[in-house]
Parts: C-alpha cells; structure tokens; sequence
C-alpha cells in the first residue's frame, strides 16, 4: 500500500494547534511532524505502527527536535504505547475499509488481473523489440533526480551522533558538574536529537557540530544558576540536552542577572 487518507481540516485539527502551543512551535512544524508519522504508518509492515520512525532523520528533514511534539502527542492520545511499539491511536477508524483488506484473496485476485490487463493492452500498441520496455515521462524522470539529490544531501551531511567526543568537551569544560558513568536510554536519545538540530540548524560538518557543543559548554560554565554557584542544585549533561532545556540555554534564560 503507496498511499493513505489525509482528511480535510486534518492541518486545522485542535489536537495539533493545542500541541503546538504545549510545545511552542509553528502549527506548520506540528502538522508535517503528523504527515511524517502518518506516513511512517501506513508504510510500516504492521500498518498503524511507527516502530521504524526515525527521530534523527525527520528531525534533520524538518529542522526542529520532533521527540518534542511526539511526546506531547502521546498525552493528547494521538499517540499509544503498547510495550516497545508506538501506535497510531484510531489508525483503523480513520482510513478506509479498503486499505484494511490487504489480505483479502479476492481483492489481490483482482489487482493481478488488472495488471495481466494493462500489460496486454499496452502490448497490444507496441512492437516486439520494446514491449517489455517501462515508459518514464520526463516529469517521473525529474522527480526521481530530485529524490535522488536529497537523499544524496541527507547521507553527506547527517553525520552520526558522536557521543563520547561531546561528553569528551562536557568533561573539559564542566568537570566540576556530574559526570555521567553509564550514557544510554533517554539521556542518549536527547543528544541524539539535540545533535541532529545542530547539524541542521548551526553546523554544516561533524568538526562545527563538536565546535558549538564546544562553544555551549564554555557558555554554560559562566552561569551561576546552572553551575550551582547560586544555589545547591547544579546541571548535569542529561539535564542539559532535555529538548526544553536546550532551547532555554540557548536563549539565555540562566545568564547570570545584573544586580539592579
């Protein structure tokens, strides 16, 4: 199955506008996250399921951290759990009973024959030399370049999250903060993502990507709040690459306050 039902008033949904603001982020942001995982589903062997949904790789496509509206779909009931695996909540209700068939003996006996069809009636028009030939308009050719082109700028560019060089410079930077002994789960996650938003955002080789996280870290260092100067609670790596954390370091929401 190439194709599922996008719904009209679905880029208006309450759900996704109400997401945006959980999150802070363009409706516009929001609805191609949706797009995405719809997507995702409906090409999923189990179709529904988003088990194969790559957050690094969407998240490099768009330009933005995409765990972040992810998360908040699961609280607005968009999205379910069930164990290891992310589902679709109501995939089955919102598509067309059609798409539901795809075991059906009957409806694959009558795709066959449509082709066997086709096949003869376009052979029926053709010489011997080029009957089995598949015809590509010009448009189909363009389009296969360009898909040939992204996918040619994704590979050079998305370079794979270095985590030990990035906890290398936390370590350089911040030794008087918690260093982290084992780095998985979540935490590795969030660096995962953080990254991949650096490299899409700020960064056009692994060498700038390490140099902001580099730069971030020294930036980090001159804060009294996040270095626990001020206070008896201090940062740690994995605090520091929580998806809203990151964003409010950036924008200078811990920079040191100027006495009145």
């Amino acid at each position: 199955m190439d194709w599922y039902r996008w719904w009209h008033g679905s880029a208006n949904d309450p759900k996704l506008r109400m997401i945006a603001a959980d999150c802070s982020m363009p409706l516009a942001c929001v609805v191609g996250v949706w797009a995405y995982i719809l997507e995702c589903a409906s090409g999923n062997h189990v179709r529904g399921q988003i088990d194969n949904f790559d957050y690094e790789v969407v998240s490099f496509h768009l330009g933005i951290d995409v765990e972040t509206p992810c998360n908040a779909m699961k609280r607005r009931r968009m999205l379910h759990e069930t164990g290891e695996t992310l589902v679709v909540c109501n995939w089955y209700k919102w598509q067309p009973k059609r798409e539901r068939d795809d075991v059906s003996t009957d409806r694959v006996k009558k795709f066959r024959d449509k082709q066997k069809q086709a096949l003869t009636d376009s052979n029926a028009n053709e010489t011997p030399c080029n009957a089995n030939e598949t015809h590509v308009t010009p448009r189909e050719e363009k389009r296969r370049e360009d898909i040939k082109e992204v996918n040619t700028l994704v590979v050079s560019k998305l370079t794979p999250c270095p985590h030990q060089e990035i906890i290398d410079l936390y370590a350089k930077n911040l030794p008087e903060l918690p260093q982290p002994r084992i780095w998985e789960g979540t935490r590795a996650n969030n660096l995962k993502s953080r990254w991949s938003w650096v490299m899409a955002n700020k960064a056009e080789t692994k060498e700038e990507g390490l140099d902001f996280f580099d730069r971030l870290f020294a930036y980090i260092s001159k804060s009294d709040f996040l270095m626990g100067r001020s206070s008896s609670w201090n940062c740690d790596l994995g605090w520091i690459v929580n998806a809203t954390n990151f964003s409010k370091i950036i924008d200078g929401n811990y920079d040191n306050k100027v006495a009145a």
